[in-house]
Parts: C-alpha cells; structure tokens; sequence
C-alpha cells in the first residue's frame, strides 16, 4: 500500500533554501534539478515502505516514530501519521544536528 505524503512548512522552508542554495549560490540549476528529482524518488520509497528509514535514536527526541532517510548530502527526517507520511525537515547533513533535533 502506497501512503500519501505531507510536507511541513518547515520542510518547505528547507527545500526552498536547499533549491535556492544549489540553483543561485552554487549556479547550478541542474544540481538542483537533480537533487529535487532524487528526492522525490526517495519520499516515493518511502510511501511504498515507510519502515525503510532509520528509526532516529537520539535521547532529545521524545517521539520514537520519526525516520530518516539520507538523500545525497541530505536527511529527510519524516514520520508515519494517520496512515501518512509527514515530511519534517530535510537538513544538510553537516549542519548543528542536536539544534536541529530539538525542534521535531
């Protein structure tokens, strides 16, 4: 069974800045093609099997639903609720992760 996916604000914000970052600062609208396209593929994964992503395992985290799974230099951070996927946050996987975290 194929969920339905939703995407937080803060999600939205993240893509946003991810596409921008990649598409303006880098100058290269085809990385950012590339990567919005790979992530799609990735969340289509995660429809099909939302147990494929890696249980997060941090003690700051009371929810023990969340999930993520690694897009290229990325992570999507999601959970399965009401028999859909809800997209968190998707963060540059060198980023202040414990900050980060905190606001799941």
């Amino acid at each position: 069974m194929a969920y339905k996916y939703t995407i937080t604000y803060a999600a939205e914000l993240d893509l946003n800045e991810i596409l921008d970052y990649i598409s303006n600062k880098l100058c290269n609208k085809t990385a950012a093609k590339d990567f919005y396209n790979e992530l799609i593929n990735s969340i289509a994964i995660v429809c099909d099997f939302p147990q494929s992503g890696i249980l997060l395992d941090n003690s700051i985290i009371k929810d023990d639903s969340i999930r993520k799974i690694f897009v290229g230099q990325y992570i999507v951070y999601y959970k399965l609720d009401n028999n859909e996927i809800v997209i968190l946050r998707i963060i540059y996987g060198k980023s202040s992760l414990d900050e980060i975290i905190k606001q799941l």
